[in-house]
């Protein structure tokens, strides 16, 4: 229990230090949509995250919509630090250790996610970040 109090003390000091870093101070409760974040192996119907191998769609990163959210994506900014890297489910590369804003800052998603669209042609599995991606990338 310590342990815990601890680890969640550490956590608000570290966010609450970033968050002066970028002068936002909301950074720490300003609420976000998440897209990316996938669930264990162990995957079920039930669980509100499909695994990435459902979300496949054959080329689909060379499409304008593709290219939209792959830059949206690369344009975002780190805001919380996590303790490790993270691995593709797919290929095993490593990928980033944070999670990030977009540029926008409407959604949360794992550091260097687009990977996923670049070279597995995973589309994301809601239709209004692709819509919020393309609109953003159209200013």
């Amino acid at each position: 229990m310590i342990k815990g109090i601890i680890q969640l003390l550490f956590r608000r000091n570290r966010l609450s230090s970033l968050s002066r870093q970028f002068n936002r101070p909301d950074i720490e409760t300003q609420e976000r949509n998440e897209i990316g974040f996938w669930p264990d192996r162990n995957w079920s119907r039930s669980d509100p995250y499909p695994p990435a191998q459902a979300l496949i769609v054959s080329d689909w990163n060379k499409t304008k919509e593709g290219r939209a959210c792959i830059s949206y994506m690369k344009a975002g900014r780190p805001f919380r630090p996590q303790k490790g890297y993270a691995h593709c489910r797919l290929c095993g590369a490593r990928l980033g250790s944070s999670d990030m804003n977009g540029p926008d800052r409407k959604w949360t998603y794992p550091e260097k996610w687009e990977h996923y669209i670049e070279e597995h042609s995973v589309r994301p599995d809601t239709d209004e970040f692709i819509k919020d991606a393309t609109r953003w990338s159209k200013r």
